[in-house]
């Protein structure tokens, strides 16, 4: 359809790591083959890992990097309440102004949010993209090097999986933990199977947050499964198993060493960004960052 981006050429984090290693090999209409780097919009993103492991840093700088040119748009939807003052981290980590904060991110955080929330505000979205016309839409490039128009990209984050429930767990203070977690993965699971075919069409790309928690095992006796490759058996998604299967890129953050501006000449630490799921053949990658 008119602005789909189902076929449309990638577009460049400006990591170099990651582009290369998300990359896939494309043909053009004169059967030569080039490399379409970057990440594809209209997909799935998971970042998951451990505290401290720059999840929501990576995920600012890649939904950044997806709109900044394109005229698009970032709405974050900080289910966890985490930051105080999100325009000046987010214009810390992407160097961007006021103005262009202002003009580029939607903040979301107010406490009624659930996960039937982020279900009508993506239908919001593609509501309004329903009313664009091509002289609208934004000039790019298919897989085959042809000029085409699409929508301008749309980026949802989602920060953090564990922490979106849907209405029937906010509004019922009697339900157990047991309860809670099975109407959450019920909840994301018919959230990503509803959505997941209309990203492509209108341009929309979610970037999910989510952490590994370690399983809880009843039974030491019962084989273990891993639900995704890359996890041990005994980590765990929070959220369901929706979210091992149905992204279509899962990022995965270890923190380590910690690096200190007088030794080291700069402030942070090291961490591995192992890519446990891609549609390139580069899937269990290891890469090094700051």
């Amino acid at each position: 359809p008119l602005g789909s981006v189902v076929n449309a050429m990638s577009i460049p984090t400006g990591f170099d790591l990651i582009d290369y290693a998300c990359a896939t090999i494309c043909e053009d209409t004169k059967g030569e083959e080039f490399l379409n780097i970057g990440l594809p919009m209209g997909k799935i993103y998971e970042f998951i890992g451990n505290s401290q492991g720059g999840k929501t840093t990576l995920a600012y700088q890649c939904a950044d990097a997806m709109v900044k040119d394109l005229d698009g748009d970032i709405l974050a939807l900080d289910y966890e309440h985490s930051s105080n003052n999100l325009r000046l981290r987010y214009s810390k980590i992407n160097g961007c102004t006021r103005e262009e904060f202002d003009t580029r991110v939607s903040l979301y955080n107010h406490a009624s949010m659930s996960t039937e929330f982020l279900k009508e505000l993506i239908h919001d979205v593609v509501a309004l993209k329903k009313t664009q016309k091509k002289a609208d839409m934004v000039e790019w490039t298919d897989v085959e090097g042809n000029d085409l128009h699409i929508y301008a990209p749309t980026v949802i984050i989602l920060d953090s999986v564990p922490a979106m429930k849907p209405n029937e767990v906010l509004n019922d203070p009697k339900l157990d933990n047991n309860m809670v977690a099975g109407k959450m993965a019920a909840a994301n699971s018919a959230l990503l199977k509803s959505i997941v075919n209309m990203l492509e069409t209108y341009n929309i790309t979610l970037m999910a947050i989510n952490h590994i928690t370690t399983k809880i095992v009843t039974n030491s006796y019962a084989p273990r499964v891993v639900i995704l490759p890359g996890l041990s058996d005994t980590e765990n998604l929070p959220g369901g198993n929706c979210w091992a299967y149905i992204p279509s890129y899962v990022f995965k953050l270890t923190s380590g060493q910690e690096l200190k501006a007088d030794k080291d000449f700069v402030e942070g630490r090291f961490t591995e960004v192992r890519i446990l799921k891609t549609r390139s053949g580069f899937n269990n990658s290891r890469l090094k960052f700051v």
